[in-house]
């Protein structure tokens, strides 16, 4: 999440992203998965000022490896640690150059399955 200062320097009004993520398990233990994943983003950011508003498209394109830890006390909490990579190319509709960029990024979280 962007927060205000961000937005304001940035000049973005409105950003909305759609993702999807589609996991799978490359190998189950006792206690830990590790399982591989695939993602893809849509999004749209309004950049500027009515009436020199400018939008910017993006398409996202990523995959990565992560592991999932669950506890023998506690079976259905899970620590997860996942290593993506991902492209960006964006657009904006003034300009004919599109903008490709390349990030990868590290994930630790908490699941808890019910």
């Amino acid at each position: 999440m962007v927060n205000d200062d961000a937005k304001n320097f940035l000049g973005i009004n409105n950003s909305y992203t759609l993702g999807a993520r589609l996991l799978f398990v490359a190998a189950q233990r006792s206690h830990v998965n590790v399982f591989g994943l695939v993602e893809a983003t849509l999004g749209i950011s309004y950049m500027g000022t009515p009436p020199n508003e400018t939008q910017l498209t993006s398409i996202g394109l990523g995959g990565g490896m992560g592991v999932e830890y669950f506890f023998w006390e506690l079976p259905n909490l899970g620590l997860t640690a996942e290593l993506r990579v991902g492209v960006s190319i964006q657009q904006a509709e003034s300009m004919s150059a599109m903008i490709a960029g390349f990030a990868p990024s590290p994930l630790i979280g908490i699941h808890y399955y019910f």
